[in-house]
């Protein structure tokens, strides 16, 4: 009986991992089950339209490859491949509950790699952002954009255009935050359809 237990134990250990090929491009993404939620377990990397309205951070191609894209909020409404989406805030707080809340999340679900603990392979990596230089448009018009805080924070995006969270490097939490500009660049994760 002791054999059997152990084994059902370890099954839904390893079960929990697992992995998806975007038809789309053949990449193949690394995907964990969370709770009743299906969630990518890296960050989306596909080009929408040929990379309008998304970024490898510093225009880097090894940074897509490994941090994943930076997208708009429309061209986040419309990357995931089908059969998944990007999540919704209740999603996303769904997933914070099932952790262990906001205050542990960040370091519960970010990678060794920076100082988490990765208890649930959901490997945040700090990818930084694409944002206006200094929060204003010039004189002349025209906006001044740049790569910033790869290393230091993650901010992924809801369905709502202008909520997204924030996982602070230094820190165990995680921040909702509701000034998120649609056109900023920020990482996505997907979550599978039900």
């Amino acid at each position: 009986m002791m054999k059997i237990g152990i084994l059902i134990l370890c099954f839904a250990v390893l079960s929990t991992a697992g992995s998806f090929k975007d038809k789309r491009d053949g990449q193949i993404y690394k995907t964990v089950k969370i709770g009743n939620q299906v969630w990518m377990a890296q960050n989306l990397n596909y080009a929408v339209d040929n990379g309008y309205g998304s970024w490898c951070y510093d225009n880097e191609y090894r940074n897509c490859k490994k941090y994943g894209r930076l997208y708009t909020y429309y061209t986040a409404m419309n990357a995931c491949p089908s059969g998944w989406h990007l999540p919704s805030e209740s999603e996303w707080e769904t997933l914070f509950a099932f952790v262990g809340g906001l205050q542990t999340a960040g370091y519960v679900l970010r990678s060794k790699y920076y100082a988490g603990d990765n208890r649930y392979k959901f490997n945040i990596l700090l990818a930084g952002s694409y944002n206006r230089y200094d929060g204003i448009m010039y004189q002349d018009g025209r906006d001044r954009w740049e790569f910033s805080y790869k290393g230091q924070w993650a901010i992924f995006r809801t369905s709502s255009s202008n909520v997204g969270y924030y996982f602070p490097g230094q820190y165990t939490n995680v921040v909702r935050d509701n000034t998120v500009e649609e056109y900023q660049g920020v990482s996505v994760r997907c979550i599978k359809d039900y």
